[in-house]
């Protein structure tokens, strides 16, 4: 049975595209046991909270993300985020266009190549709701 962590040319191409911001986080729920959950929401992870930006009426981009350019050495939220970062970047990520058919236990796709995945310029994106 092929999982998806086989090789990183599988990963380039999901069993089932599905639109998704430039935001590998944008969505999917805190770590749990190295495990990162898709929500179908706006949550942002590294916030625990709704996405920022959406809330803002801007495009969620990590590229952009206030709340990760923000965070620096002197700021109580730098060493929070990176700790959470640092989980984060540990952890699996469970992206329904990547989750094997006729599979009944999975364990993710590896965060980083998640997240080269969805800020690929052909990754399908959302229509965008800001005006």
């Amino acid at each position: 049975m092929k999982t998806t962590t086989e090789t990183p040319a599988e990963l380039a191409r999901p069993i089932n595209p599905v639109p998704r911001h430039p935001c590998p986080l944008y969505g999917f729920s805190d770590p749990i046991l190295g495990l990162m959950g898709e929500r179908n929401d706006n949550h942002c992870p590294l916030m625990q909270a709704p996405c920022g930006m959406e809330m803002a009426g801007i495009e969620p981009n990590i590229s952009r993300c206030p709340a990760v350019m923000a965070a620096t050495p002197y700021s109580m939220s730098y060493w929070t985020s990176h700790k959470r970062l640092g989980e984060i970047h540990e952890s699996a990520m469970c992206p329904s266009e990547f989750f094997p058919p006729e599979t009944p236990t999975w364990g993710g796709v590896p965060f980083s190549e998640f997240r080269e995945y969805v800020m690929r310029p052909d990754t399908p994106r959302p229509e965008s709701k800001s005006k």
